[in-house]
C-alpha cells in the first residue's frame, strides 16, 4: 500500500456504525417497561390503543436489538469496504506524477495571491484523490 494515501475517509462511517450498535444495545436490552412501569411475565400494557402482553414487549425489544445490530454490522462492513476502495484508488505512481506536475506548475507563479489560490486548489485536489500532503508522507 502506498504510504501517501489517507485512511481518514472511513472514520466517520466507523463512528456512525459504533453509535448505531450502542443505540441498538440501549433499545434492546434492559427491563421490559410500559409507560415507565416495569413489566413482569403475565402483565399486559395498552400501547397506542392496542393491548400488548409481556411476551409481545420482549419480542419487540428483541427485534429492535437484532435489527439495530444488523444495521450496525452492515455499517462497519461498509466503512471497511469504503476505506479499502479509497486506498486502492490512490496509485503511488499517479500520486508522484501529481506532485511533480503540481510542483512544476507552482514554480511558474510569481504573484503571492495567485500562488496561495493555486496551493488551496492543489490541497483540495489532494483531498479529492485521497493523497496525503508531501510533508505528511512517511519515508518508505
Amino acid at each position: 500500500m502506498d504510504a501517501g494515501v489517507s485512511a481518514r475517509p472511513s472514520v466517520p462511517l466507523f463512528v456512525l456504525a459504533a453509535a448505531g450498535v450502542a443505540f441498538a444495545l440501549a433499545l434492546g436490552t434492559g427491563a421490559v417497561d410500559c409507560g415507565g412501569l416495569t413489566m413482569s411475565p403475565g402483565d399486559s400494557c395498552l400501547v397506542n390503543g392496542t393491548e400488548q402482553s409481556y411476551g409481545d414487549r420482549v419480542s419487540i425489544m428483541h427485534n429492535q436489538l437484532v435489527g439495530g445490530l444488523v444495521v450496525g454490522v452492515l455499517a462497519f462492513v461498509g466503512a471497511f469496504v469504503v476505506g479499502v476502495l479509497r486506498r486502492r484508488r490512490a496509485d503511488p505512481k499517479r500520486r508522484m506524477q501529481f506532485e511533480a506536475a503540481a510542483a512544476e506548475r507552482r514554480a511558474t507563479f510569481t504573484d503571492p495571491m495567485t500562488l496561495e489560490a493555486y496551493d488551496a486548489r492543489i490541497a483540495k485536489e489532494r483531498r479529492k484523490q485521497f493523497f496525503l500532503p508531501p510533508d505528511a508522507v512517511p519515508p518508505v
